[in-house]
């Protein structure tokens, strides 16, 4: 019942929170039990606890509502109040509480100095580091190519000290759907449809191609099956996406136009683009198939580097949804598991931070009003 509850009442994103909550509270009844007669190493871990719950929850603010994520908030934040003033009523009289005292409080101040350090370390690693994103975002039709993206991740991955990047398979976000979008223009080096019969039905992959080239993302097609391109195949495609519910395709901004121009340069109709195709035959053997992929891979890793060099700044994108179904955003036919009613806007990691940061000090405001008006009651009675 303590699991259902959660997953009602956290977001989708904030799922794992649930977790973090039930070993905060484990450790929050254990501690005292199992320090008893350690009362300095038991105000010590319940206080990093606490810590640790104020932290991840400002990070992640998982709860549905507002409400529900500041009081949880304040909780933890008074109980953390409320540990810090009864700490001077520590017996220290005992040399082994004492020393033990002593031995956290050096901890604490050589600590910071080494926490800082690496925390400086790690952040310009990750400033200087070139190959961040991901050098292959594979879009295709689950059902009809779903086991084939599979197996070309294994070949990669037995091939990783060639291949040193990281592959995007779009039917592992299927709960974070709105974010694909944002993948695929800031985070992706070379976009890899792999084209079936099905792919131009499903209108989500027309959706991501059509992004991609809006986008000018490379695009490197990967035909199985001896799928060919042609003019009844646009057809079909324009025709599945006028008929799909809702203005999903208006909030990518992403209108019939570009569509047919995606089809266009993938399939080389226009005589003024080349876009070399890959062609896998899932009934050859697996062998050819795995050098088929090598090949693949090699093109994208060729593309990436390139892409990689160039210094040219992305245009500025936004994204804006007012999508009341939930059926604007289905992907599959397991999407209606998950409530995209409520879903809020996808927030890159800085906008995470700046707001925990923002939460934090309000938090902290608070708490010290509070304080400095229970001194100010506590001098008015005692005088």
């Amino acid at each position: 019942m303590f699991c259902l509850c959660l997953f009602l009442i956290l977001f989708v994103s904030g799922y794992y929170y649930g977790l973090s909550l039930a070993v905060t509270n484990l450790s929050v009844a254990l501690v005292p039990i199992a320090m008893v007669s350690f009362p300095v190493m038991q105000l010590t871990l319940m206080c990093a606890v606490l810590w640790w719950k104020q932290t991840s929850l400002c990070l992640l603010w998982p709860w549905r509502y507002d409400a529900a994520s500041y009081h949880d908030l304040f909780l933890s934040a008074g109980t953390l109040l409320l540990l810090n003033l009864v700490s001077p009523l520590l017996i220290l009289e005992d040399d082994n509480s004492s020393s033990l005292l002593s031995l956290l409080l050096a901890i604490l101040v050589l600590g910071l100095p080494v926490i800082t350090a690496v925390a400086v370390a790690g952040l310009l690693w990750r400033f200087w580091r070139k190959d961040t994103g991901f050098a292959m975002f594979l879009s295709h039709h689950k059902a009809a190519a779903g086991a084939l993206c599979r197996l070309l991740t294994i070949v990669l991955q037995e091939h990783k000290k060639q291949f040193r990047w990281q592959i995007f398979l779009d039917s592992d976000r299927l709960e974070e759907v709105t974010s694909l979008v944002d993948i695929i223009r800031y985070q992706t080096k070379c976009f890899v449809p792999v084209i079936s019969q099905e792919y131009f039905q499903r209108p989500w992959c027309v959706a991501e191609l059509a992004t991609a080239f809006l986008h000018n993302v490379p695009l490197v097609p990967l035909l199985i099956d001896g799928f060919s391109f042609s003019e009844d195949g646009l057809q079909t495609c324009e025709q599945v996406c006028s008929s799909f519910q809702g203005d999903f395709f208006e909030h990518l901004q992403v209108s019939s136009e570009t569509l047919r121009a995606a089809y266009e340069h993938i399939s080389g109709m226009k005589s003024e683009t080349k876009v070399s195709w890959n062609i896998l035959n899932r009934n050859d053997s697996v062998k050819t198939q795995e050098l088929a992929i090598l090949n693949l891979a090699e093109t994208v890793q060729s593309i990436s580097r390139k892409r990689a060099s160039s210094n040219v700044p992305p245009a500025p994108y936004m994204l804006i949804s007012t999508a009341s179904k939930a059926s604007t955003l289905m992907t599959s036919s397991h999407s209606n598991f998950w409530n995209f009613n409520d879903y809020r806007q996808v927030r890159n990691p800085p906008d995470m931070v700046e707001q925990a940061f923002r939460r934090l000090f309000v938090a902290q405001t608070e708490l010290l009003t509070l304080v400095f008006l229970y001194i100010e009651k506590l001098h008015k009675d005692y005088g």
